[in-house]
């Protein structure tokens, strides 16, 4: 009796960690691709500072879930594909980490050469105003 409820409730165990097993993978599978379509959408795009910054909070919020994802898919895979999942989620992020740096340097650099345009700009104004202005004697 004592063996076949071992032998029942193993099996159990085990359909249900290979069930628990599929749902991460899918759920981190969506979240990186909903990373990347963001990503992708506004790499290019310019955005306002405000915009910008939500984006950056949302891509690091999905970014953290997409980690304790693949720290649980760690746990419940055997020992043999153990090292290879961890080797493939550690570089995932780390390449997405680089990413949203670049991304962070990109949008400073744009917000650094929008604040010279606008100086440019202004001192452009203020030349052209005097040398228009008619020489009295």
């Amino acid at each position: 009796m004592l063996l076949y409820f071992t032998q029942h409730f193993g099996a159990i165990t085990s359909q249900h960690r290979e069930m628990n097993l599929q749902k991460l993978l899918t759920l981190r599978n969506g979240y990186r691709r909903l990373i990347a379509d963001e990503l992708s959408k506004h790499e290019m795009a310019r955005m306002s500072k405000c915009k910008y910054e939500r984006l950056l909070c949302l891509l690091t919020e999905t970014t953290e879930k997409v980690k304790m994802i693949s720290d649980k898919i760690i746990h419940l895979n055997d020992v043999g594909d153990m090292a290879t999942e961890l080797v493939k989620s550690k570089k995932y992020s780390f390449e997405l980490e680089l990413k949203l740096v670049r991304l962070e340097k990109q949008q400073e650099e744009r917000i650094s050469q929008s604040k010279l345009r606008d100086v440019d700009n202004i001192s452009g104004t203020s030349n052209r105003r005097q040398q228009q202005r008619p020489i009295k004697f």
